[in-house]
């Protein structure tokens, strides 16, 4: 089962893919596979720096999906987690695999952005309005490469992160077997 995971900026990715690795998955993150190709280019891995290298992979291969593909030719299990899908292709990519379920984590702007505050990474956003115009930004397509509500769109399930850890991570467990079931009626 491949399991890739969207959603909004600070909604909770990270937490549902660090639950599900206690699930026996194998981890992917787009982020990380950016970073480190940022780091043999010598470019700062922010947020805009990440994007723009993405899209630069994404041109060089002519292949807008190529990070996925990437990740699934890595892949050394049948259960793996990809976290940071950002765009259609990357999810019409992973739809080529045998198994695949896209989950949306979502969450209110004003909770991610305490999120965002509370988490510290180098390149957020410092103030509301910045992570306003960011958010609105990569949500709505306005980056290129950026596409998240179209990829919420395209979600088997989508999970609203707005309660306690147990709470969220009881409905990634109800997902996870809604995702299982219907994997075995096919």
């Amino acid at each position: 089962m491949i399991i890739g995971i969207t959603g909004t900026m600070a909604a909770g990715k990270g937490v549902a893919s660090d639950y599900l690795k206690t699930k026996g998955f194998e981890y992917f993150s787009y982020s990380d596979i950016l970073r480190k190709i940022a780091h043999e280019r010598g470019i700062e891995p922010i947020r805009q720096n990440l994007q723009k290298l993405g899209n630069t992979i994404k041109e060089e291969a002519k292949n807008q999906g190529i990070l996925s593909k990437k990740i699934l030719e890595a892949a050394t299990t049948s259960r793996v987690v990809a976290e940071g899908i950002r765009n259609p292709p990357e999810t019409r990519e992973f739809r080529k695999a045998k198994d695949f379920h896209l989950l949306a984590i979502v969450a209110p702007p004003a909770m991610r952005y305490k999120r965002i505050l509370s988490r510290g990474r180098h390149g957020d956003p410092a103030t509301f309005a910045a992570f306003k115009r960011l958010d609105a930004s990569e949500n709505r397509g306005a980056t290129r490469g950026q596409q998240v509500n179209r990829c919420i769109a395209m979600a088997d399930v989508v999970i609203e992160n707005t309660g306690t850890i147990g709470e969220f991570h009881k409905k990634i467990d109800d997902a996870l077997a809604a995702m299982e079931g219907s994997a075995q009626n096919k």
